[in-house]
């Protein structure tokens, strides 16, 4: 039964709870609860996710600033009000159509629904407080590591992190352009004819959606106030899928044919497995594996959408060799569990549950991973390397571990990417980079999620 007596604060409090608590992860548990009141309208349900991400993303810099005005420090709140203080600073600083008054009043009336009545003086007086002073808050000096931890809300570890791999100039630049929205970025099928995908566009602008060509992909569109994506004509029909650039540009690197043979070792949602079926088409056959029946459900799930018969799906730890697929494989895609630097943009929780000790166990588990699935590749064939992460132990020391190690050769990945992409990596002075078969895509400096990808050619 629908209740449409729904308190869109209320919600957002109790989600941050879960978040910041380490119970749920914020992308998933965000889609769920609006899944859950799609009913209500879609300026509705954007507060609600505009609001949770931004209240996520900002904590260290709104608990700077609560503080600032608070004798009681955010971190010895009561976790109610201090996630309510979190939502309402937020709204009072980042967002401009909704009056300091409504904000205010309406953070004192939860706290009093919520049985907080001897603390709603003390949110109304410090709430006040940060509306009338919060653009005269002294921030440490520009520059300096404690200011840069304040403004983008990033742990000193990760900042160390960034900076020992791209310099700190090019870090701020990726940490900025994780502040910024990202847009939806879908792909036409191949199965669909140029004018049957010209079709499919008009279709879909024709909602009201902003639906604007990609020029990192030939059949990737971006979309902006889109709502529901999956809503939007054609989705169920398999005529198109929600896939960011990044996933698009691992499978354009493959190169592959009609006919390949390609395995997918760590394949979920399968994004890129349904991309390489189309490409390799219906001579040629994806072997789609993941860990858990969760995932392989939802390797699944894309493929039936998206009505492809060249596509195998199986539950299988990549760790644990398959000895009847050793060289079996035209193309094999490694694109790898990682710490996920790259999505911070849009997982906007992982810098808060990570920490270094946690990265040195992930590089172990990637190359125990690679170790076993470069014997699927035939010789002659093509291994993808990649992570949505930033992170010299991850991307370019994984690459050298499998150059050196696993008996590949490093493949230059230029002739297979879109003229509109090689723009943008001389702009970002990759170009030898690219030659000696990796690329790292930055945040700021690519209309892309972070993500690393690398070619290799199996010795013959």
């Amino acid at each position: 039964m629908k209740d449409n007596n729904v308190n869109s604060r209320e919600l957002i409090v109790t989600m941050l709870m879960s978040i910041n608590g380490g119970d749920e992860y914020s992308h998933i548990l965000i889609r769920n609860v609006l899944d859950k009141y799609d009913y209500l309208d879609n300026k509705e349900k954007a507060f609600i996710k505009n609001v949770t991400e931004g209240s996520i993303e900002r904590r260290i810099e709104l608990d700077y600033i609560i503080d600032s005005f608070s004798k009681t420090p955010a971190k010895k709140m009561k976790p109610f009000i201090r996630e309510l203080m979190r939502m309402s600073v937020y709204q009072l600083i980042f967002l401009d159509k909704v009056p300091s008054s409504a904000i205010i009043n309406e953070a004192v009336k939860l706290a009093k629904k919520k049985g907080f009545v001897g603390l709603s003086g003390f949110v109304n007086g410090v709430l006040r407080s940060v509306d009338r002073g919060y653009k005269e808050v002294k921030y440490p000096p520009v520059g300096t590591k404690e200011y840069r931890m304040i403004k983008y809300s990033m742990p000193e570890w990760i900042i160390d992190e960034f900076d020992s791999y791209l310099g700190a100039d090019k870090s701020d630049r990726v940490f900025e352009a994780f502040l910024t929205k990202r847009p939806v970025v879908i792909r036409v099928s191949e199965s669909l004819s140029d004018k049957e995908a010209e079709e499919l566009i008009k279709a879909i602008g024709e909602t009201g959606v902003s639906i604007l060509p990609n020029k990192y992909s030939k059949r990737a569109y971006t979309l902006t106030g889109s709502g529901g994506v999956t809503r939007l004509p054609g989705f169920d029909e398999g005529k198109f899928t929600i896939q960011d650039i990044s996933s698009q540009i691992c499978v354009m690197a493959a190169g592959i044919k009609k006919g390949d043979s390609i395995m997918d070792v760590c394949a979920a949602p399968g994004g890129k497995s349904v991309y390489a079926a189309e490409l390799t088409g219906k001579d040629g056959v994806v072997i789609a594996r993941d860990l858990t029946s969760y995932k392989t459900s939802l390797i699944n799930e894309s493929v039936m959408r998206m009505g492809l018969k060249n596509v195998t799906v199986e539950e299988w730890d990549a760790t644990d060799i398959d000895e009847s697929k050793i060289e079996k494989a035209d193309v094999v895609i490694a694109d790898l569990p990682c710490m996920g630097f790259g999505v911070m943009g849009r997982k906007r929780d992982i810098k808060y549950n990570v920490n270094k000790p946690q990265m040195d166990e992930v590089v172990k588990l990637q190359r125990s991973i690679l170790d076993v699935v470069s014997k699927y590749v035939k010789k002659g064939g093509t291994l993808i390397y990649s992570t949505c992460s930033i992170s010299a132990s991850e991307n370019t020391g994984n690459a050298e571990y499998i150059e050196n190690n696993l008996g590949f050769k490093p493949s230059d990945i230029t002739p297979y990417l879109n003229e509109g992409l090689i723009e943008d990596v001389k702009k970002a002075g990759a170009e030898t980079e690219l030659k000696n078969g990796r690329l790292q895509i930055l945040p700021g400096f690519y209309d892309s999620d972070g993500f690393f990808v690398s070619r290799f050619i199996k010795k013959s």
